[in-house]
């Protein structure tokens, strides 16, 4: 989604490497609006939170992107640090908002399935 640590660009259709640009890829494609694409990037275990349950108590994937963005107000994502022990990983991100709020210590926990980095939750 950014490259350094402001602005919004990218775009969420490119495969992410490594499990902070999935990061940045998940919360521009939220930001965007396009839900499906930030679906995508989640682990099978969180699309199927998603989709029953509490998820879908929540909104699903919609309400949780629109919370993570501010409603698609997000302005920049600068990553804080990123921790990767075998197949887990924590990143941890500054995400910026249009109106100067934001979420300075988003924590976002990832696993890695079938040789691709998927979120499990974010937003903690």
């Amino acid at each position: 989604m950014l490259d350094g640590c402001s602005g919004v660009g990218g775009s969420a259709g490119d495969a992410p490497s490594g499990p902070s640009d999935v990061v940045k890829a998940y919360l521009s494609a939220c930001n965007a609006g396009e839900y499906s694409k930030a679906r995508g990037l989640l682990s099978k275990g969180a699309q199927g939170s998603m989709d029953g349950g509490i998820g879908a108590v929540l909104g699903g994937v919609k309400g949780t992107c629109d919370k993570s963005t501010g409603n698609g107000t997000m302005t920049s994502v600068e990553i804080r640090s990123e921790e990767t022990r075998g197949e887990g990983a924590t990143v941890v991100a500054n995400v910026r908002l249009r109106n100067g709020g934001g979420f300075p210590y988003d924590r976002t926990e990832l696993i890695k399935e079938n040789g691709a980095w998927r979120i499990v939750n974010s937003g903690e």
